[in-house]
């Protein structure tokens, strides 16, 4: 070990030091997350059957774009609800049967019973 008196000076320029640099990183990755532009994702290597599935896909969607326009894009609950209420216009006195196939938990039919005397 060295001298007591030039133990404690170097200890207080570690700490110091250490300050500064702790400072400086933390600018820098500010700077770095804030103003640089992010990296270009990596260059992904498909498999053959990833690029018939991608081709395929993109085929799908290419035959039925012009559909879309005249097309409802509801998600679940808003999908049955509006089900429901297109069958609904059919019967004008809620005399119709309206039957549900492939019941699990029973929650489709529970929903529809909202709207409909008989299931």
């Amino acid at each position: 070990m060295g001298h007591p008196a030039t133990e404690r000076p170097t200890k207080f320029m570690k700490k110091i030091l250490k300050k500064i640099l702790n400072l400086i990183r933390f600018v820098l990755t500010v700077l770095r997350n804030n103003c640089l532009p992010s990296p270009p994702p990596p260059f992904v290597s498909l498999s053959p059957y990833e690029m018939y599935e991608k081709e395929e896909i993109k085929r799908c969607y290419e035959t039925f774009k012009p559909h879309f326009q005249k097309s409802i894009f509801l998600d679940y609950k808003n999908f049955h609800k509006f089900i429901i209420e297109r069958a609904k216009e059919y019967d004008e006195f809620n005399k119709k049967f309206y039957l549900e196939f492939g019941v699990w938990k029973g929650n489709s039919i529970n929903f529809f019973s909202k709207y409909v005397n008989t299931i």
